[in-house]
Order: structure tokens, then C-alpha cells, then sequence
């Protein structure tokens, strides 16, 4: 997406001789630009990174707890099944 936006700004440039950012201006900036354009990806990279390890880490914990409900569900289902009494095991094995 942000390459999209520098991208843009290459073409605002084109079209109407306006640097939206200054620091876009290869006259001015000379090898620098290089080194924003990098930087802004290297940017990208490490929030894309941090955002998923936080998104995974969330499904897993998420996954545990709602896993632990369930077992939890499953065992006092069962035990109601139990104290109802035996009559109700022998009907469900039909």
C-alpha cells in the first residue's frame, strides 16, 4: 500500500512538477531518496511482522481457552448424564 503511495507521488511529480515530499527530490536529496524508499519498506516490513505475531499469539491463546471451554463443557455434560442415573445410559445405547 505505501509503495502505492510513493508510487503516486512519482506521478504527481510527473504530471503537475510538484514533490508532494521534499524528501522524494532526487536534485535535492541525491542518494538519499534510496535510502527513505528502503527505509519506508524495512517500516512496512517490521509492522506487517509485529501486527501477525500479535494476531497468531491471540489465535493461539483464543484457540487454548476456547478448547479448555469445551473439554470443560464435556465433562460436566457427562457428569449430568451420570447423576441422572443408569436408566439413561442404557436408552442411549440404542
Amino acid at each position: 500500500m505505501l509503495a502505492c503511495y510513493l508510487g503516486v507521488a512519482y506521478i504527481t511529480y510527473a504530471t503537475q512538477g510538484v514533490w508532494v515530499y521534499t524528501f522524494l527530490n532526487p536534485s535535492v536529496e541525491h542518494g538519499l531518496v534510496a535510502a527513505y524508499i528502503v527505509g519506508i519498506l524495512a517500516g512496512t516490513v517490521l509492522v506487517f511482522a509485529v501486527v501477525n505475531v500479535i494476531r497468531w499469539s491471540l489465535t493461539k491463546c483464543t484457540h487454548a481457552i476456547r478448547k479448555e471451554g469445551w473439554e470443560a463443557r464435556e465433562v460436566e455434560l457427562h457428569q449430568r448424564d451420570m447423576e441422572k442415573g443408569k436408566s439413561g445410559a442404557s436408552i442411549n445405547a440404542h
